[in-house]
């Protein structure tokens, strides 16, 4: 699996089990990949509360995601 295309589809589901279903992967592993990207960008993309999560933002306040992802902010 991409580490690009498992951000992708958490970010359109704001789940990460949602993403996986639709991946046919299992939840750890959309979480690994997400991780793994972060990590190699040295961002973070996904901000984690609790069992929730959202978008992180720039220091300009500005959404990481892309517009089509932008209904989790």
């Amino acid at each position: 699996m991409n580490a690009l295309r498992a951000f992708s589809a958490v970010a359109e589901a704001g789940s990460y089990t949602v993403a996986a279903e639709r991946l046919n992967v299992t939840q750890a592993a959309v979480s690994q990949q997400v991780k793994s990207l972060e990590r190699h960008l040295g961002v973070a993309l996904v901000a984690r509360r609790g069992r929730s999560i959202g978008c992180c933002q720039t220091n300009s306040n500005q959404s990481l995601f892309t517009p089509k992802c932008r209904n989790l902010c």
